[in-house]
Formats: structure tokens, sequence, C-alpha cells
């Protein structure tokens, strides 16, 4: 526990992170009780020692206060600072010696070696590695002073000990070369090579690869000493890495540099280059294309090939003079003759180059400015970049973007490094596998880099590990391959605010995600947040993708996981500042979503958290179709309402699943409805917010009268009433004596109903809740139909569609159509029926309401019923029972069936005209719809009395 805090001085470390740092996930439930007796120790520990209040409180966990000088830790940072700071200047390099040689020296062994806690392992590793580098800077530095004599024995005991490290194997040939021992200098390449083959298939690196040239043409005995200029040589470099044994897919690509170079070639009087600009995330296997690609397309450039990695082993982008040297050594120019200048080297290059046909291959490039001086002047060259970036501003490139595997070409990657035997034996596993890794070449690379050193593990037993996480990016590390490390190249190349940004688009717990979330999560505007965000698609460290409703975003799952990591760093005020502003964002959209569908802020009440606004503008252009963002947004949504609950923010988490609720509604979302309500209404229970409580119960309540629940409806719509009565909120209490009368209506009692419509109209008209009443309007025309009242329920018709078309509630508008069209059918005036009913088809089609579109549909099939057309009507009618089951009208798809037998039995096919009719009493039966059951009774009582 003091580790963990005094790897966090003077920064605040939570309890629940001090639980896992000391328990892992077996914590005990007295962990966090325990968790204060350690700090009681550790208090009377350090007060012993000299070191009193030192441990501080700072809700939800503690700190240790360390003084400048106290850690070695904070020690050892700053002499490794100031050794690579004098390190910069030729006079001051031996200070910079003495700075890192006592930095090295507070290392007595291992970084926490006798400490077993996983959260602190990574730690360790870390620390280890920037003692590694310190000591590498150390050595270099001293070979730059011309030591090499003194650190050749402490070289080839690091060596001994990490043979893999690159840059030491590098420093150990550079001592071996510069001590006179060339020969030794080159098999200590050989070493490396033999190692790393044998260890873990891959071949050495470039910094290794182009030491060995440098040693071979070197015109020296190895002295560091200048000597005079030999005269230039006429050399072909060949500088490709060895092609990929493993390549696979990608060949269709790989035809498309082929046939674009093969089109350039019958070009002779071109003026410039090929260029091919391949980009995509890191990990891709951009690298691995690239040099398929180069040694595919070799032959056609005999004057030779030249290769470099621009971005040296820390991720730094390496300077175009340092390249441009490397080519033009490895193109015959000796040291000495090589300008200091850079305008000059780009000549001299350019110049070695003209008339010959050459292959560029520019590995991991960070930007245009990097690659534009290593660009030839011939058109007869091939420069092939490749980056992370698009470089889009490299003139007259030919662009590829590599993408991860599809399932099928990441399991075949697999076969090819596992083998055929091994994945063909564990196909669901290997598939998971392959998810996990979420189809990134690298990442898959490394999964089957394990398991090729476990051949006894079955991939089943490393998919289980990698099920974990928040420990997934730890399993996919082996031997120097490290996603975490990939991403984290792109991620270091971010200024703050995309660092940020990524960090917190991880509050969007979705797969995708819109582009106006960028600015509640800065707490920027939006125009400018989008920058900041389309910078991390540059990066490729964000994936734009294309739906109906437009552009959207999505994080790799890799560097979900990543983001994650960076996001646990962000203060928890902070972080949480960041959610509320991004729920509020939800909220405004929601709120506008439900205006622009119902006219306005009608049936519907609000709660009391903040709205954060969107420009008019943009809101315009996000709810131009109210119905396609809800489509959209459905997951987003949802998951928002979880995190307000997760967070304690009941009074948004209910104001929220209310407001999706009559959206929901209208396309008949039940199952997501029904998931609003699940959490949204135990939130509010546990906080005791009563108005919440009503709402929610006023929510259920009204999913459960949608799905004909109607005894459960009608207990949580009662509930609901008095909650709002008991606090004075007549306009909520209306909205649920509405439905209450509507259950009434549906059991068959019409006076109960009526009266219940009438004391809600008038408290809904107070409340200026227009669309409410002529709700209201609505339902009480349909009892005046079953009396026969046709005139009265004409009248209430055509009060609500005035108000309904002041609002442009065009939903509304099409069911009182409908109601209207059924009125005429009542009057037997079947033409102005069958008009009115074309019209409202018109208007649910438009709209895209199915269950709208049912009802239509049902009362078109009764008007071909009434013509007596019973094909037309019986193919009517089947068309709105899809459409009715679809959107889970199960009374609507009862009625529907009545109907059907009614057809039936006007074909005089009484058998089929039973069967349908039992059907449908069978089903009012389960819906308890009394009223419909007793019509259905009459209907096959009538079938029965029918002659014959």
């Amino acid at each position: 526990m003091l580790a963990l805090l005094a790897l966090n001085a003077n920064r605040q470390v939570s309890v629940d992170r001090l639980v896992d740092a000391v328990w892992d996930e077996d914590a005990p439930s007295t962990a966090r009780g325990q968790i204060q007796i350690c700090v009681s120790r550790l208090r009377r520990a350090l007060k012993t020692a000299g070191l009193p209040d030192r441990i501080t409180t700072r809700p939800p966990g503690y700190a240790l206060r360390i003084e400048d000088g106290e850690l070695d830790l904070q020690v050892f940072e700053s002499l490794v600072t100031e050794g690579l700071a004098a390190a910069k200047h030729e006079d001051t390099k031996a200070d910079a010696v003495r700075a890192l040689e006592q930095a090295l020296a507070i290392f007595a062994g291992e970084p926490l070696a006798d400490i077993d806690c996983r959260l602190l392992r990574s730690v360790a590793m870390r620390l280890e590695e920037r003692r590694l580098g310190a000591t590498e800077e150390y050595i270099d530095l001293q070979l730059q002073l011309g030591r090499h004599h003194e650190v050749i024995d402490d070289l080839m005991s690091l060596v001994a000990e990490h043979p893999l490290r690159g840059r030491l194997r590098a420093l150990q040939m550079t001592a071996l070369h510069h001590a006179g021992r060339q020969a030794d200098a080159l098999a200590t390449f050989q070493e490396a090579r033999r190692e790393l083959i044998d260890k873990i298939g891959v071949e050495p690196g470039a910094e290794l690869r182009q030491l060995q040239m440098e040693i071979l043409t070197s015109d020296t005995d190895g002295a560091p000493e200048d000597l005079p200029a030999a005269p230039d040589p006429v050399l072909v470099p060949r500088l490709l890495p060895p092609d990929i044994a493993d390549f696979t897919n990608r060949t269709e690509t790989v035809a498309e540099v082929r046939d674009l170079v093969r089109a350039a070639g019958s070009d002779d009087g071109s003026a410039t280059p090929v260029i091919v600009a391949i980009s995509g995330k890191g990990g891709v296997g951009k690298t691995r294309f690239a040099l398929r690609t180069a040694h595919e397309l070799a032959a056609q450039f005999p004057d030779g090939q030249l290769y470099a990695e621009v971005r040296d082993s820390d991720g730094r982008p390496v300077s175009p003079e340092r390249v441009l040297g490397r080519f033009l050594r490895a193109l015959g120019v000796p040291g000495s003759a090589i300008p200091d200048e850079i305008d000059e080297c780009v000549a001299l290059y350019r110049d070695r180059l003209a008339g010959r046909r050459v292959m560029v291959l520019l590995d991991d490039a960070t930007d245009e400015a990097q690659i534009l001086p290593l660009l030839p002047g011939s058109g007869r060259c091939l420069v092939m970049v490749t980056s992370r970036t698009r470089l889009g501003g490299l003139s007259g490139a030919h662009r590829i973007h590599l993408d991860v595997f599809q399932p099928g070409s990441a399991v075949a990657l697999l076969e090819r490094l596992l083998g055929h035997e091994r994945v063909v034996a564990e196909p669901t596993y290997a598939l998971e596998l392959v998810n996990q890794c979420g189809g990134l070449p690298l990442a898959l690379r490394v999964a089957a880099a394990r398991l090729n050193a476990r051949p006894h593990w079955p991939i089943g037993r490393l998919v289980e590990r990698l099920r974990d996480e928040k420990h997934r990016l730890d399993g996919l590390a082996y031997a120097g391959s490290d996603i975490r490390s990939s991403i984290n190249v792109s991620f270091e190349d971010l200024d703050d605010d995309g660092r940020l940004l990524l960090a917190r688009l991880t509050l969007c717990e979705t797969a995708e995600f819109p582009d106006w979330v960028a600015g509640p999560l800065l707490d920027w505007d939006v125009d400018t947040a989008a920058d900041v965000l389309d910078s991390l698609v540059d990066a490729q460290l964000l994936d734009v993708v294309r739906t109906a409703g437009g552009t959207r975003y999505r994080l790799h799952e890799l560097i979900r996981m990543f983001a994650r990591e960076r996001l646990a760093t962000d203060p928890t005020a902070e972080r949480l500042a960041a959610l509320r502003r991004l729920i509020a964002g939800w909220l405004f959209l929601s709120d506008e979503a439900h205006r622009r569908a119902y006219g306005g802020n009608y049936t519907l009440i609000h709660g009391g958290s903040p709205r954060r606004e969107l420009s008019a503008g943009l809101v315009d252009r996000i709810l131009a179709d109210p119905m396609q963002w809800l489509d959209d947004e459905r997951t987003s949504l949802l998951t928002v309402i979880g995190q307000a609950a997760d967070i304690g923010d009941h009074e948004s988490c209910w104001d929220l699943a209310l407001s999706m609720s009559t959206l929901f509604e209208a396309r008949s979302y039940f199952r997501d409805w029904r998931d609003t309500v699940e959490v949204a209404l135990p939130a509010v229970l546990r906080a005791g917010n009563r108005r919440g409580e009503a709402a929610m119960l006023y929510s259920d309540g009204t999913l459960q009268m949608n799905q004909h629940r109607l005894d459960s409806a009608g207990a949580r719509l009662a509930a609901a009433h008095q909650i709002f009565a008991d606090l004075g909120d007549p306009h909520g209490a209306a909205l649920a004596l509405r439905n209450l009368a509507w259950l009434d209506q549906a059991h068959g009692r019409m006076d109960a109903a009526l009266d219940k419509y009438g004391e809600a109209i008038t408290a809904l008209e107070s409340a200026g809740d227009r669309a409410g009443a002529a709700h209201v309007l609505y339902q009480m025309g349909y009892i005046n139909l079953e009396r026969g009242e046709l005139d009265t329920a004409g009248r209430h018709c055509a009060v609500a569609r005035e108000i309904a078309r002041s609002i442009e509630n065009q939903r509304l508008i099409a069911q009182l159509q409908t109601l209207q069209a059924t009125v005429h059918l009542e009057r037997d005036e079947l033409e102005q029926a069958d008009r009115s009913f074309s019209q409202a088809l018109r208007m649910v089609r438009a709209s895209r309401d199915r269950v709208g579109e049912a009802h239509v549909l049902y009362g078109t099939g009764l008007v071909r019923l009434r013509q007596g057309c019973f094909a037309d009507a019986r193919a009517v009618l089947n068309e709105a029972t899809g459409l009715a089951e679809h959107g889970a009208d199960q009374l609507l798809v009862g009625r529907v069936t009545l109907a059907i037998g009614a057809v039936h039995a006007g074909q005089e096919e009484a058998d089929l005209a039973v069967s349908y009719t039992s059907r449908a009493i069978a089903l009012f039966d389960q819906l308890d719809a009394r009223h419909w059951r007793a019509r259905a009774l009459h209907q096959l009582n009538s079938i029965a009395a029918q002659p014959g």
C-alpha cells in the first residue's frame, strides 16, 4: 500500500484502487475497513520515523505528501532529465554522463521486486524500462566521448540479460566497431539476428540493419577519426528488410500498386515519381503490406531499393537530415562528402537518383514535412510511404487505406501463424480470439506468439485470460511487441486536447457515437471540439462510420481499452462533470425530438435536470427526422440512462427515460421502453424521489397498457395518479387519469371511461397540453362510435383534428384521419371511407408508423369486406396482421383475425370462418379484452346460424 501511495506522491489514490492493489479481485467484504486500519498503522510508522502528517485523507481516498528530494524515484527522474538536457550540448556531455551515472546508482536491484501485486507489476515494468533507457543513453554518451573500450564489458553483460533489445545490440556493435573490432561487431549482428529469428520469428529492425551496412561499407578501420574521402563508388543499394513469410490477404491491394507502377512505367516522360501513401491505425499491417509489395516490385527497380524507418524506437520522428545521410552513404557518398545543410543534402540526393529507377520505402512517417525532402526528383522512381495519418498534403499521391481484418481473413492469419490443425481444433475459441483482438493484425500476431511460446496451451486458455478487459492489453504483449505501446505512439503524437478527448470518449459507452458529444466532453462549443475530434480521425485513433443517419464515430475496442486507462488518470470530479454535461446534451436532444414529433412539449412532464443546449443549426441537422434519430441513437440513449443511474443522477435518469417513452411508443420499441423503466424506477426509489417514482410508474403503466396487460397497467397508473395528486402535480395526474380512462374503455366500462376522460381533458387544457387534450377527444370519439353516436364522434374528431393541425402533430393527424374514415365506414359511406383511409395510409407510411399503418389497413380491409371484395379484403387484412404482430399490438392482431373470420363467413367458408373467429376469441381471452370477446362470440353465433 505504501508503494502505491509513494508512486502517486502528492496525488489522491482512491480506496477502491488500494483495495485492488492489496487483494486483486478477491477482496473480502471488510476490505475498506482493513484499508483504514493499514493507513492508521502507516501513519504511526511514519510518525515514529520523524515524518508526521504525511498521509492525508482526500475523499474518496488518501495521498502521501512527499517533499522534493525525499523520493528516490523523483531524484532519479530529476537526474535523468538533467542528464538528457546536458547531452544536447557538446561542451556539457561529460556533465550529462555524471548525472546519468548518479541516477543509475540509485537503483539497488529490480524495482518493486519484493511486492507481489498485479496492479504494481506494470509499474515495475515501466520503471525497469526507464532504467534501461537511461542506461542506454549513458552508454551512448560514453561512446560519443570516445570511451568505447570502457563500456564493452558492461554491454556484454547487458546484452546477455536482454538479448532481444535492439538498441543495446546497436551500442555493442558501435563500441566494437570504434574499438577496431569490425569482425566482432558484424558477428554481434549475426548473433542478434539468430536470437530474434529463433525466439520470436522476426528479422532485426532497421537500426541494426543500417548499422551493419555502415560497418560493411565503412571507409575507415572503425576508429572515430575522419579519414580523407575516397572516390565515390557506384553502389546499388539493397536496403529492403526480408520479405514476410506469413503475409496474409491484401493480395488485391498489392496488385493495385503493381498496376499503378506498370501504368506509370509506360509513361517515360513523367516528371514526378510515383508516390503511394499507405495509411492505417498502428498495428494494422502497413509495414508488412509495404514490404511484400516492395519485394514483388524490386526487379522493376534495378538501380536499387532504399528503406528507412522514419520513426525511432521511442516513437519520435527521425529527422530528414538523418535519413538523407543514410541514403547518401548507401548510394556511395562518403560520410566526409555529405553536406551539413539540408538543402544541399536534398540536392545531392536527387542528383544521385536522377535518371535511375530506384524504389524508396519510408516506414511510419509522422507528417508530410518529414517526407517531402526525401522525395526523388526523377519520374522513374517509386516512393511508398506508410503512416498512421493519411498524409493529405502529398500532392499526386495514390492513397491506400488499410483497415483491420474481417473475421475470415483474421482466422486465416491465425492459421498461418499457429498452424491449420491447431486453429480448426478450436474454431469457436479462434473466432473469439479474433474478436478480442478486434481483427488487428499486430494483436493477432502477439497472441499467436504467446501461444507458439506455449505449445501446450490450447487457444481457449489465452482467450479466457483475455476476457478480462481491464488486463487485455497486458495480455497482448510479448517479447517486445506490445499493443499498448503501439497505440501510445499515436497517442503521444496528439496535443493535450486530443489526448483528453480520446480518454473522455470512453464515457460514450456504445460502439458508435455522434460528433456533437465532443463539445460537452471538452466543455467547448461543438464546432471547435469537432476539430479535435477530426485530429483523432487523422491519427487513426478514431474510425468514421457512414450510416443512413449521417456520419458517426467508433473506437476500435483495443484503443477504447487504452483510452479507458488514460481516463482513469482524469480527476474524478472532472470526469463526473464531463459525464453530467454529456447527459445534459442527451436530455436537450430528447426534449427537442419529442417536441418535433408531437408538435410541442405535450403529453409529457419534465424534471429539474439541466439541459446543455446545442445550436439551432446543429439541432436542425441532427433532428431533421426525429424518428430516424431515435433509430440511430436507441442504444446510446439506453446507455446514458443507465450511466445517470450509476452516478446517482436519479433526476436526469427518470427525466430522460420518460422523454424517450413517448418516442418508443410511436415505434413500438417495447423492449427498450421496458429497459428504461427497469433502470430508472429503482434509481428514483433508492433516492426517495417521489415525483420521479410517479413518472416511472406512469411510464410503466402506459407500457403495460400498450402490451394489453390491463390489470398490472391499472395498478401502476392508479399509484402514479395518487402520487401526482399528493404532490400537487395536476398535469402528471391528468396524464395518468387519461390512461386509466383508456383501461375502462378496454374493459367495456364506457361511462366510467367518459367520466375520467372529461376530468382529464379539463386538467390537460389547464396545463396547456393541447396534444393531450386532442388525444382524449380522439379516444372519446371511438366510444361514441361504439355507441352509434356518429355525429358526436365526428364533432370530437373535427375539434381534435383542428388542434393536431395547429401544432403540426403528424402522428395524431393520421390517427384522427383514421377515426374520421371509421365514422364514414359506420355510416356506410364506403367511398368516403375508402378515400379517408387512403389519405391516412399515405400519412403513416410517410412517417414510417408501422402500427399506425396496421390500423389503417385494418380499416381498409373492413371497407373491402363491406364492398363484398373478399379477396382484396383478405389480402389487405393479412398485411395488417404482419404489421400488427411486428409492432406487438396483440389486441389489433385479434381484431384483424376477427375481421378475416368475417371475410371467410362472407364467402360461405364456414370452417375457416369458425377457425379464425375462435382464434380471435382465444386471443381476447388472453388479453382480458371483454368488449371484443363479446363481439367475437356474437360473430361466432352468427356463423353457426348460417344455413348449411
